[in-house]
């Protein structure tokens, strides 16, 4: 993790502050539809909740109405391009890089080193659209025929944009959706048990701040993250928290030692 400032910022801000730049247009203008391969929702098809573009399916939205164009389509791939996750909805980069954030958070592993990561990808998609025909997934062939028009593919590494493939010249990146609420809407649509909560709002301070005191998040190793307190310093000065008790001795488990250049605190009173 690399160091931040010493001002202290909300979680969501980092997050956003971290997320990468667009390397620039790396395509033609493509035909504004779904890649080819995939069976696009119709305006009439039963679940289609006909919102109009750059904006999340509304509840009870009926069918399309005129003049409004159905989707706002995006591919998701990696630098090999063996699979593509085609989302109809929210395919801006305003929605894209909460959701790979919100992932890289909840500790999954990334579908550039690991299959699993597609599985979790789309569960955390698939979970926040809540309707059959908002996400799809595919053996990838080509840019130009995966190219879905609208906001065009983003190739990722880990849970990082790495690169783009523009659907047109001049294309500006959608910009209308907050970071912050993006993350907390996934979350929200997540089981209760299985949500971040309250970490959402946990600020980052570099670990040489840390005080007598401090609640510092720590993930588990099934990725539930918890807050415990900072209760004393090693001899070398490395905060320790009040997680595995050893007859007070809290440097006796290599677990309650904080020795990253940042952490993730509840924010003080």
């Amino acid at each position: 993790m690399p160091p931040c400032s010493r001002t202290i910022r909300p979680l969501s801000q980092v997050l956003a502050m971290r997320a990468s730049g667009a390397k620039g247009p790396s395509a033609k203008r493509s035909e504004a539809q779904g890649p080819r391969g995939f069976s696009l929702p119709s305006a009439d098809a039963p679940g289609n909740r006909g919102a109009p573009q750059a904006t999340r399916p509304a509840k009870g939205a009926g069918r399309k109405p005129k003049g409004i164009v159905m989707g706002n389509r995006a591919v998701i791939t990696t630098g090999e391009r063996k699979i593509g996750l085609y989302l109809h909805w929210n395919g801006g980069r305003d929605t894209v890089e909460p959701l790979l954030r919100y992932c890289e958070f909840k500790g999954y592993r990334p579908p550039s080193s690991d299959d699993y990561g597609w599985a979790r990808l789309c569960q955390v998609a698939g979970n926040f659209f809540g309707v059959t025909l908002s996400v799809g997934i595919m053996p990838y062939s080509d840019d130009k025929h995966m190219n879905p028009g609208d906001n065009g593919i983003y190739v990722i590494e880990g849970w990082r944009i790495a690169d783009r493939v523009l659907p047109y010249e001049r294309f500006v990146e959608q910009s209308s959706h907050d970071f912050d609420g993006m993350l907390r809407a996934f979350d929200e649509a997540m089981p209760e048990r299985k949500r971040l909560g309250d970490l959402l709002d946990a600020e980052e301070i570099p670990a040489s701040e840390l005080e007598i005191g401090d609640e510092v998040w720590m993930s588990d190793f099934d990725g539930r993250w918890e807050h415990y307190p900072v209760v004393a310093r090693s001899e070398k000065g490395t905060p320790l928290v009040a997680r595995y008790d050893h007859d007070g001795d809290w440097g006796w488990n290599p677990n309650n030692r904080i020795e990253s250049d940042t952490v993730l605190i509840v924010p003080r009173e």
